[in-house]
């Protein structure tokens, strides 16, 4: 769902050495209106995810914004279960985003959910240099 590199968050892990794998496109989908080429971008990020999960080399995968992938119908509700079920015990594997379904919550074994009570952009700070972006 972020193709940008110039986020904050991608930035700031791969200088810590991080590695990040960017599967999305240069665009915002519209729910329901997801083109082929969106389809297959979600598929073949999907694919390298589940590959970093079940392949050995990694405790700790971060899937970034799959529950949005989920909301935005790029992504089958029933073949991220499945990486769930699938995933070696070792591994940590950690789901982000907004929206989550009922059945992806039921299956989690750690659910957290981020509500800000104070925002700086409500008192109309703009997104941060090296923070945001």
């Amino acid at each position: 769902m972020k193709a940008d590199p110039s986020w904050g968050e991608i930035v700031m892990l791969r200088r810590l050495g991080v590695e990040v794998v960017q599967c999305g496109l240069d665009h915002w989908v519209i729910k329901g209106e997801a083109s082929a080429e969106d389809l297959a971008a979600a598929a073949t990020g999907f694919a390298r995810g589940k590959a970093l999960v079940t392949g050995g080399a990694y405790d700790l995968v971060v899937l970034d914004e799959l529950v949005t992938a989920l909301f935005f119908e790029l992504v089958a509700l029933d073949d991220v279960l499945a990486l769930l079920r699938e995933k070696p015990r070792h591994v940590e594997l950690v789901i982000t985003g907004r929206r989550a379904p009922d059945e992806l919550l039921a299956a989690a074994d750690l659910v957290t959910e981020m509500v800000p009570r104070k925002h700086y952009y409500d008192a109309g700070v703009e997104a941060r240099e090296g923070i945001e972006y």
